[in-house]
């Protein structure tokens, strides 16, 4: 059984949040999730308009594929993809700011560039309020910092190293809108190769909350994990782990969460 043992630290919460790119670079895979509902991110910047890409314009970046309107513009993104990204991941910076940081997904068709930015927004209302008072918000994306994952323990280390271990800053990479510290540069250069190989499964979730508690979406704690067939699982006690290690295929089978 691939189980291994965790060794207790300190008790830090976890924070998971949605897309976003590689703090220290590109990183281009195989198959991937279509991002921006296909259409083509450069368009907005050198079209003004929401545009659908080309299937066979594609483009795979940070886990996500992208779909582009014609070759140059592909070309343009692979030499500096955050050039052309939006803020905040594609969230909607307006309900970010104005509804006590809610994280609403911006609508593709609905954005506005500002200052060479690309903003999306949940409605058409978000929109007008943004164009009415622009410089507010970039603001705000001036001076945002992207939360730090797993409480700054090395994902890595969970799987490489069969314990908890916390990253250091220099060592850090952001991935879907979130940071990720690493105990060294090997381990990031890993981790920007596959990120999922190494994230914890159901977004961090307890998953024998999930399963004997009728759905119920308890956060694990970073420090209590275990490792079980080359995937990453949190608990939100030592309960729930010691119940996981007893029967981990009852869990490891268990119906991932959006």
């Amino acid at each position: 059984m691939e189980v291994l043992n965790y060794r207790r630290i300190v008790i830090i919460g976890m924070v998971i949040g949605v897309m976003s790119i590689s703090a220290s670079g590109p990183l281009f895979a195989a198959e991937a999730p279509v991002a921006l509902e296909g259409y083509c991110p450069v368009a907005y910047h050198k079209m003004d308009k929401a545009v659908k890409g080309k299937k066979e314009f594609s483009a795979v970046y940070d886990g996500k594929t992208y779909y582009f309107v014609k070759e140059m513009a592909r070309d343009l993104f692979k030499k500096n993809p955050s050039r052309f990204l939006p803020v905040l991941n594609g969230l909607c910076v307006v309900c970010k700011v104005g509804k006590k940081g809610m994280d609403n997904p911006g609508k593709p068709e609905i954005f506005s560039i500002y200052k060479k930015q690309l903003y999306l927004f949940a409605g058409a209302g978000s929109k007008k309020t943004f164009d009415a008072s622009p410089e507010k918000y970039a603001t705000f994306i001036k001076n945002y910092k992207s939360p730090v994952a797993l409480g700054g323990y090395c994902p890595v280390a969970y799987h490489k190293m069969g314990k908890a271990v916390k990253g250091k800053k220099e060592f850090s990479a952001v991935y879907d809108g979130i940071t990720y510290y690493f105990v060294k540069e090997m381990a990031r250069d890993l981790f920007k190769k596959n990120p999922s190989m190494f994230l914890p499964v159901l977004k961090g979730l307890c998953v024998v909350c999930q399963v004997d508690k009728h759905g119920m979406k308890n956060l694990g704690k970073p420090e209590i994990f275990s490792v079980y067939k080359k995937q990453l699982y949190l608990f939100a006690s030592p309960s729930s782990k010691k119940k996981f290690d007893t029967t981990p295929e009852k869990y490891a089978v268990a119906p991932k969460t959006k």
